[in-house]
């Protein structure tokens, strides 16, 4: 395209054989469209305006953007097959409303850009995400996922990432943020689940409030960088909020730990907090199943005896000493030990397919009220092959259930495409279909399922998309044929 040139489409389908261009100061604006690129999508427009609506854009390639550029994107579908690149500085605008963003490789928004994902969008990378350099990335009641564990969502330099309003994200590998760098999880139903490690370095700023509940698999590094280097403080506040960390937490040289507002930090193993370091928990609670190893007596706001600190102590129902989930063939044995129990009731262990809606899969007795070891375990017989997260909770005789542990189990496979990846899900009633996001189906057929075994829809596939027209809500089970495979996939219709 030329400069100053706005490309206008309604209602029609173009078909790009190499790379697609846009001009200088020019711009894009489709409604009904489709458009389908064999190379990569070169923004060039700078200070130029991108508008996208109910339309879809597909690039097997990357997708890249020039400085001060306006993308507004609603009701749509990005699919981009390697690299996304967002760049600033001020003015650079991405925001996505009610729209679906696959990426295939790497994305990063960067030098002052700022990105909004809002109203049920729904982002995939399947590379790492890189937000840096005064970068602004906000999620607003939608949806982050990483889903592959050797990639890192990386928060660098003065850059601020914020999820609200019930977002949630899933990121199967590490979280690093650093260099005066703002992360913040806020409010009721806004969840954060990270596979792999966090290490928060060299003034990064963490925060976790007012309901929003935060875990990671491994451990919590504060002050400390992936190569085990100390950075000198990071900053972590929980202020009404819960972290849940399954290993350690370590709070290294002169960083700072913040518990307020009824806040909680539940650490799986144990609190190594060093010279200078700092942890606060005046009116907030600390718990840890491992030791505490505080030598310059950094940990501030009263005694910690039985692996609990603050206002939040009460003896817990199960001491849990472990809790496996081990992948044998096509089943899963699950196994845990308690230490103790109080007023036990039963155990459940619920199964996930996205690491946020868990499904009850089996009700195990408690021991009631005993002060020695207790083993148990349970198998699921009926795995799907797919990553598949295990949930074990206790209820005790008053009727009120904790969250022990979460474990996930990721099979190997040649075929990375095996799992099939959903969204939205869950799907609000209005929404008239759902999309595969990480696959390209081509010549397939998909039915629908219920509960009861009945089947409800059977159709074909277009634009990957899932038709849900006359669902009631409940939960769905979907069968895909494609690619010559079988895939099977969960979802929830509120």
């Amino acid at each position: 395209m030329g400069n100053d040139i706005t490309l206008g489409l309604d209602q029609t389908t173009l078909n790009v054989t190499n790379n697609f261009n846009t001009g200088y100061h020019g711009g894009l604006d489709i409604d009904d469209s489709q458009i389908n690129i064999g190379g990569d999508f070169v923004d060039n427009t700078q200070t130029g305006s991108l508008r996208i609506d109910n339309s879809s854009i597909k690039t097997t390639g990357h997708f890249k953007t020039a400085s001060q550029t306006s993308l507004k994107v609603k009701n749509s579908e990005i699919e981009v097959g390697l690299d996304f690149g967002f760049i600033g500085p001020d003015g650079s605008n991405l925001d996505l409303d009610h729209t679906t963003l696959t990426v295939g490789g790497k994305m990063t928004i960067y030098n002052k850009a700022k990105a909004k994902f809002i109203n049920e969008s729904a982002l995939l990378v399947n590379g790492s995400f890189t937000n840096m350099d005064e970068a602004e990335t906000t999620f607003d009641n939608s949806s982050l996922e990483l889903p592959n564990t050797t990639t890192v969502l990386f928060n660098g330099f003065h850059a601020k990432m914020e999820f609200s309003n019930g977002s949630t994200a899933t990121v199967s590998g590490d979280l690093q943020t650093e260099d005066g760098s703002k992360f913040t999880a806020e409010g009721q139903g806004t969840s954060i689940n990270v596979g792999g490690d966090i290490n928060n370095d060299f003034q990064a700023d963490f925060n976790i409030e007012d309901g929003a509940s935060f875990y990671v698999a491994g451990d919590f590094n504060n002050g400390i960088n992936p190569q085990g280097g100390e950075v000198t403080r990071g900053i972590v506040n929980i202020n009404g909020g819960t972290l849940t960390v399954g290993n350690d937490f370590n709070n290294d040289y002169g960083s700072n730990v913040d518990i307020s507002d009824g806040g909680l930090l539940d650490i799986g193993n144990d609190i190594n907090n060093d010279q200078a370091g700092s942890m606060d928990f005046g009116d907030g609670t600390i718990r840890y199943d491992g030791d505490i190893n505080d030598p310059f007596n950094g940990v501030n706001g009263g005694d910690c005896p039985d692996g609990c600190c603050g206002t939040g102590c009460t003896p817990l129902p199960v001491s849990l000493i472990k809790y496996t989930a081990t992948l044998s063939g096509s089943q899963v044995l699950n196994q845990w030990t308690s230490a103790s129990e109080i007023n036990n009731d039963y155990y459940t262990i619920s199964r996930s397919f996205d690491g946020e809606t868990f499904t009850p899969l089996a009700t195990i007795n408690g021991a009631g009220s005993k002060e020695t070891q207790t083993e148990y375990s349970w198998v699921d017989t009926n795995f799907g092959m797919v990553r598949t997260y295990y949930q074990l909770s206790q209820t005790d005789f008053d009727g009120n259930q904790k969250v022990l542990d979460i474990k996930m189990i990721a099979p190997e496979s040649n075929n990375t495409n095996e799992t099939i990846i959903l969204s939205p899900n869950p799907v609000t009633f209005a929404i008239s279909y759902i999309t595969i996001k990480n696959m390209a189906l081509s010549n397939g057929t998909y039915e629908i399922v219920n509960m009861q075994g009945k089947t409800l829809i059977q159709s074909g596939f277009k634009n990957n998309r899932i038709s849900i027209n006359d669902l009631s809500p409940g939960v769905y089970l979907v069968n895909i044929q494609a690619n010559n495979s079988t895939y099977k996939s969960k979802f929830l219709i509120l």
